[in-house]
Parts: C-alpha cells; sequence; structure tokens
C-alpha cells in the first residue's frame, strides 16, 4: 500500500510538472524559480516521453520502439543545439516540456473526439512546437546571465 508520505510526494510532482507546463504553453518559464540541478530535467524528460509515447503510439499508427526511437533522435537533437558547458540544463529541460505541452494538447484534443492528427494538421502541431520553443529560448535568453549560468540557484 502507497504510504501516505510517498502520496504526498507523488500529488506535490505531479502539481509541479503541471505548473512548469502552464508556464511553458503561456511561453513563460520559470527559469529564475528553478535549480539547476538536473531534477527538473529527469522529470520534464520523462513527462515528455510519457506524452509522446501516448500521442504516437497510443493514439498514432507508430510502434511503441519507433516512438522511443524517434523521442530519443529528439532529445539528442535538442541537448547537441542547446547544451553547453557554462549553460543552465533548466533551458533543456523546458525544450523537453514543450514537447510535453503540444502532445498533450493532441492528447487531449483526442480524448474530446477530434480525430489524430494527420497531414497537414500534423505540420500545424509542428509548427506549433517550433514556435513554441523559439518562445521559451528567447525568454531564456531575456534573464540575467546569473540565470543563465550552470549551477544556478534560486
Amino acid at each position: 500500500m502507497l504510504s501516505r508520505k510517498k502520496f504526498k510526494v507523488g500529488l506535490e510532482w505531479v502539481v509541479a510538472m503541471g505548473w512548469h507546463l502552464a508556464l511553458i504553453a503561456r511561453g513563460r518559464p520559470a527559469f529564475d524559480r528553478v535549480a539547476d540541478d538536473g531534477r527538473l530535467l529527469r522529470s520534464l524528460a520523462a513527462v515528455a516521453v510519457g506524452f509522446g509515447l501516448l500521442r504516437h503510439a497510443g493514439l498514432g499508427d507508430d510502434s511503441v520502439l519507433n516512438t522511443l526511437m524517434h523521442l530519443a533522435i529528439y532529445g539528442l537533437v535538442l541537448a547537441i543545439l542547446f547544451v553547453r558547458e557554462d549553460r543552465n540544463m533548466t533551458l533543456l529541460a523546458m525544450l523537453f516540456g514543450t514537447s510535453a505541452v503540444v502532445d498533450l494538447a493532441v492528447v487531449l484534443l483526442a480524448a474530446a473526439g477530434m480525430p489524430y492528427p494527420s497531414g497537414i494538421w500534423r505540420l500545424a502541431w509542428f509548427t506549433l512546437e517550433i514556435a513554441l520553443i523559439w518562445r521559451v529560448l528567447r525568454s531564456f535568453y531575456s534573464t540575467s546571465t546569473r540565470v543563465q549560468a550552470r549551477g544556478y540557484r534560486p
């Protein structure tokens, strides 16, 4: 049976991830309120993989293995483009969050009865994700250099 403490920690994690995803969806992630310690990166990467699997393997026509391969390549591309020795890893976490936000939106729309996006709609969702990534990058680079530096603590 789940202990009360584990339930509380799990609930806090779900609320925190929801808060971060809501801020990312608005294009205003909280870079200045998050420590650069890797926990947020692991959490948002797990959320992105979970929603990516639900969207592509659950609703779409991709296999789980194919979806995991595409998500790994996507993560690798983001890491190559945006990880630097002197840069805060929170940026990469928030970029994983953009993928989770778009995947969550597609899943929620499918749950509401909309068909799974194909053709031009798939391109529209991709464009939305690119625009959200651009907004998150713009928000990151508008913060102070102290917040952008590796090892930042609020």
